[in-house]
């Protein structure tokens, strides 16, 4: 079955994404005016720090700037803990109130608003205002209406998903056909939006974004030594889901399957905790790996949420890392709510 061509329309160019290999099911970005680094667009990526959300939003802007990471800027910018308290779509009515024209355009030095917060403690809004806003992660949904509204006929805004507004708010929105069965098919004749592309897969970048030693960072030197660097397994870990729920005694129970395949198969374990991990998970499955006894140094941890310590934006070092782990792993095994995570483990091996 081919898969259709997706469209990305702006005022200045046109990116036409197009299916690479139909066997793998990946979508690669093609544009049309490409001469020259000047000549491609800025773009910015907003997600909520999710592993999920950085590696759908980076593998469409990598995508967009040819793989060229100058005309890239990624951030993790959510609602401040006060418009939290507030639904979405209170959230974009309190945005297109509290958005003032004339205060928030224009400052070289300008941070963000006080209803905006920055997980990584980077708040600097570059003066050079980009082309495309590409956005995922509900949460970081009020920075891509900001950032829309401070030059509208220049900033072309694409959310990635299924957002929890209306999909006017965004200029395009890209979902794939599984989740859009799924979410709208209650909305019946109104689900067809014209601002929305349906994919026939989820969006994956054929082109990793990996660095063997990036993975130094995460994993033990030991897992990395020649000897051992062969038989690699990494474990990432879901949550709760109304697709899938699972509760901490199942967690107890994958922490027991763990401590089988490190006997067993006598391989390294890396354990991946994604944003969907509860700290009741995370608190079962790390009393499993303190029962291991000698075995304990053969498991490690890594939490993709952990703050940089440089007090920067970390996206792409994130994606980077995770990426180096999963092409380096002989196996990967994920918790069934993890779709798109499933799809990209699938894509690399």
């Amino acid at each position: 079955m081919l898969i259709p061509s997706l469209i990305l329309a702006h005022s200045r160019r046109t990116f036409k994404v197009l299916p690479l290999r139909h066997t793998t099911r990946f979508l690669s970005i093609r544009s049309s005016d490409a001469s020259s680094p000047l000549s491609l667009p800025r773009v910015l990526v907003l997600t909520d720090g999710g592993i999920e959300a950085s590696l759908k939003a980076t593998a469409l802007g990598r995508q967009l700037v040819k793989h060229n990471l100058a005309r890239l800027e990624t951030k993790t910018w959510v609602a401040s803990k006060a418009l939290e308290m507030f639904p979405p779509i209170l959230q974009k009515y309190f945005i297109n109130w509290a958005f003032s024209p004339q205060k928030d355009k224009g400052d070289e030095d300008q941070s963000l608003p006080w209803y905006l917060r920055p997980i990584d403690k980077d708040n600097k809004i570059s003066k050079d205002i980009p082309d495309y806003v590409v956005c995922s992660g509900v949460s970081a949904v009020p920075a891509c209406l900001y950032m829309a509204k401070l030059d509208p006929k220049k900033v072309f805004s694409v959310y990635l998903g299924h957002p929890a507004i209306p999909f006017i708010s965004f200029d395009q929105v890209v979902l794939p056909k599984y989740e859009a069965n799924a979410k709208m098919a209650a909305l019946g004749p109104l689900a067809r939006q014209k601002n929305c592309i349906i994919t026939e897969s989820s969006l994956l970048d054929p082109y990793p974004l990996c660095d063997e030693n990036s993975l130094a960072e995460i994993i033990p030197d030991t897992f990395l030594s020649q000897k051992d660097s062969s038989d690699i397994t990494a474990v990432v870990v879901g949550g709760y889901s109304f697709a899938c729920r699972w509760y901490s005694e199942d967690a107890v129970t994958l922490g027991d399957n763990i401590k089988r395949m490190v006997n067993s198969l006598n391989t390294k374990l890396v354990i991946v905790f994604t944003e969907r991990t509860t700290p009741m998970v995370k608190s079962a499955i790390m009393k499993s790996i303190d029962s291991f006894g000698d075995k304990s140094d053969s498991v490690a941890v890594w939490d993709v949420m952990s703050l940089s310590s440089e007090g920067t934006d970390n996206t792409l070092r994130k994606v980077q890392q995770y990426e180096s782990l999963i092409s380096k792993a002989k196996r990967v095994v994920l918790t069934a709510d993890l779709d798109y995570l499933t799809a990209h483990a699938a894509s690399r091996r």
